[in-house]
């Protein structure tokens, strides 16, 4: 059974329906590929059986010091391939101060407690990549639903900050916001086509607006 068939009849443990419009790419046992061309959002959905994860408050504090050190390193595992051609190019997270990691929130889907997180794979001109996930953990082993959200010009959403930046500061010279300032939710309906809009849109839609219905919530403690 692939898994598009798992999803429509809850096996997993987790039930919703996929939109007609998105185009199949991969419907293998346990993973789900398919692209939403209207959007320019990649999605994966994938169960990984008899694996457990911990997202109760206990382990928050652990997940919030863990977090940001796997987006950093997946961020520079990607960077030397995506710069093959150029050696010398040097990754933004050689400033200890700049993080990948963009979102980390605890939200419900289908009423189970899950894990929503956005991290930057790449960033510099010319391409920006984003992925999104929201973790669901279940009886039977963890629920991903994972989005890539890509642009090719790059820029605009932070020249656009900078500058109500300084407008509304009223300062003299250019000065450079904090990432997070950048990123701000807030932005997101001024760029509704950037990719980081596109890819909290869409696992908005997945948490709120899937319908999906979880009937095999679940959370074994870590053993640490």
């Amino acid at each position: 059974m692939g898994a598009l068939s798992a999803l429509k009849r809850g096996i997993f443990g987790i039930q919703f329906n996929i939109p007609a419009a998105w185009q199949m790419a991969k419907d293998e046992e346990t993973h789900l590929e398919l692209a939403d061309t209207e959007k320019g959002v990649q999605w994966h959905f994938f169960f990984f059986p008899d694996l457990h994860m911990d997202i109760s408050k206990a382990a928050q504090p652990y997940l919030a010091a863990s977090l940001p050190a796997y987006a950093r390193l997946m961020f520079e595992q990607v960077f030397p391939v995506l710069n093959a051609d150029n050696p010398k190019a040097e990754p933004r997270t050689k400033d200890p101060a700049w993080s990948p990691l963009v979102d980390v929130e605890y939200v419900t889907v289908g009423g189970a407690p899950a894990l929503r997180t956005i991290h930057r794979m790449a960033y510099q001109p010319g391409r920006e990549i984003h992925l999104g996930h929201v973790l669901v953990p279940l009886k039977r082993g963890l629920f991903e639903a994972r989005v890539v959200t890509t642009d090719s010009f790059t820029g605009g959403r932070e020249c656009v900050v900078m500058l109500k930046t300084d407008r509304d500061a009223g300062a003299g010279e250019t000065t450079i916001p904090p990432q997070a300032q950048m990123d701000d939710p807030k932005y997101d309906a001024s760029f509704p086509e950037h990719c980081l809009s596109r890819a909290r849109a869409a696992l908005q839609w997945f948490t709120l607006e899937s319908g999906a219905l979880v009937r095999g919530a679940g959370c074994q403690p870590s053993a640490a």
